[in-house]
């Protein structure tokens, strides 16, 4: 569904064949379409001329109908020819009917339904639990929620999965999407920016399980914000204005969340968003006041930076991005988070400046690691290849 409040063009559309149209605009388009959403529904009466069945429309089925109506009622009593007539209009009627709900039947609501009949016997009665730590999910299931709807999520956002996907799962029970296949306890909080691809955060949430968990990185359980938050019951969630009552801070405040994983691309998106500084501010916070507590983690799709495990190109790509970054200008969507969130932190010892030195820290340090493990396997490379030279 293309956003009509915004200045869209004009689309041709060319029937492509039972269930693909092709859309061709009018003018360039400028506004994003990965996130679409919803069905095409075609309105009376040009329906009677779009649709049909065996590739014929309906207006020339109710002709057909007509003349054959028409010459039966030539030939029977006035009585006969007045009940004929009616169940002709009937039988109009429920043919426009089917067609009407075949239109609905997309393949995306097949495989809602699908879904549900998959996945309900593991959590048949799926009930309201706490808000916070225990809403999360884990590695495995996220996983498997990515494989399910893998040829409708591609390379889109999060943006879709919840309007697409986690709100019309819910909608039935208004649960969060942990609830509705069974809720978990968190031990590790999610920071994320919804614009980047599903299919890149699945794969860095399920690196940084492997990093911590090893073969049980399937156990390990997260809090993510589209899946832990009740979609339908998005104010409660933030707290009805009070931060201190949101879900993120109860999630990342429980005594059970052992650090905050940084879903990160090149861009460093996350850290251009007022509630991912929210989340930032507390990680501090935590750090500072318990030993244990892991910090921020840079997780990308190749692996957790400070462990050294990503991929170069990236980790240089995010410390480039980083060092230039001034964390004061992220965006909000609402000015008054904004505005909550910069008091926060410019309240806190060091302001914006100190968290920007603790990002940078962050990205450096994984530097380091990286930088060490590089030189240490190039070392083993080099004593491997000079043991083949001859004597």
């Amino acid at each position: 569904m293309v956003d009509a409040k915004r200045s869209t063009p004009s689309f041709r559309v060319q029937a492509m064949g039972n269930e693909q149209l092709l859309l061709m605009p009018s003018s360039a388009i400028k506004c994003p379409l990965d996130t679409s959403m919803g069905y095409v529904r075609i309105s009376f009466p040009r329906a009677f001329v779009s649709l049909g069945f065996f590739r014929c429309p309906l207006l020339l089925w109710s002709f057909i109908f007509f003349l054959a109506g028409g010459a039966c009622v030539s030939r029977l009593t006035l009585p006969m020819a007045i009940v004929v007539s009616l169940l002709s209009a009937f039988l109009g009627c429920v043919c426009y009917g089917i067609s009407w709900m075949r239109g609905q039947r997309t393949p995306m609501v097949k495989r809602h339904r699908q879904f549900h009949h998959a996945w309900s016997t593991s959590n048949p009665k799926p009930k309201r639990c706490e808000r916070g730590a225990p809403r999360a999910i884990t590695a495995g299931k996220l996983r498997d929620f990515l494989d399910f709807f893998r040829e409708f999520i591609r390379e889109r956002s999060m943006y879709y999965v919840c309007s697409n996907i986690v709100m019309p799962l819910t909608k039935p029970v208004k649960l969060s999407f942990a609830e509705l296949i069974g809720p978990n306890e968190l031990n590790w909080f999610v920071s994320h920016y919804w614009g980047t691809p599903v299919q890149h955060f699945v794969a860095a949430v399920c690196k940084h399980g492997f990093a911590h968990a090893g073969d049980a990185w399937r156990d390990s359980a997260y809090w993510i914000c589209t899946f832990s938050n009740n979609q339908w019951e998005v104010p409660l969630e933030l707290g009805n204005g009070r931060w201190q009552e949101s879900s993120f801070y109860l999630a990342l405040r429980s005594p059970n969340c052992l650090g905050t994983a940084m879903i990160l691309d090149e861009e460093a998106l996350p850290l251009q968003r007022i509630w991912c500084l929210f989340e930032v501010y507390q990680t501090i916070l935590l750090s500072a006041q318990n030993a244990g507590f892991a910090g921020l983690l840079l997780c990308t799709s190749t692996g957790v930076l400070q462990q050294g495990q990503a991929g170069t190109d990236i980790a240089m790509a995010v410390a480039k991005r980083l060092a230039a970054l001034d964390l004061r200008n992220a965006q909000a969507s609402d000015e008054g988070d904004r505005l909550m969130i910069h008091g926060l932190i410019e309240a806190m010892p060091g302001g914006f400046d100190a968290m920007n030195q603790f990002v940078r820290e962050s990205i450096r340090n994984a530097l380091v690691t990286m930088h060490q493990q590089f030189l240490g396997t190039c070392g083993n490379h080099s004593m491997f290849l000079q043991a083949t030279f001859p004597l």
